[in-house]
């Protein structure tokens, strides 16, 4: 069975945030619904904030699922805390040597610090 993880690309948890290394989160297959949509969620209000449509009610709706996905993240222990929810994320496959292969492609990553 293929394991994944999500992947800080920008934000708070990812290099240039609030550290030098962008944080990579190993999450149970079980949740993988869950993550799709976080995913999606993140994607929809991201794309809402692109074109400038703050303050509109399809946007205040998306904010609320994107906000719902993450605090479901959080109650399931793959998010820690709020700097979680500042950070934008990517699924990617993951085993133990992908820690290696992310710094040379991407830049420093790390296991998040409540992973560990």
């Amino acid at each position: 069975m293929i394991e994944f993880c999500l992947r800080a690309k920008e934000g708070d948890c990812a290099a240039g945030g609030l550290g030098k290394a962008s944080e990579v989160i190993p999450f149970d297959n079980k949740y993988k619904d869950l993550v799709k949509e976080f995913l999606t969620a993140q994607a929809d209000l991201h794309m809402a904030y692109d074109f400038y449509e703050h303050g509109e009610d399809a946007t205040e709706i998306k904010s609320e699922r994107f906000y719902k996905a993450f605090s479901e993240l959080k109650d399931v222990g793959v998010f820690d805390h709020k700097w979680h929810a500042r950070t934008t994320w990517c699924a990617d496959a993951y085993s133990k040597g992908c820690l290696a292969w992310f710094n040379d492609d991407y830049g420093p990553h790390k296991l998040a610090d409540h992973i560990q």
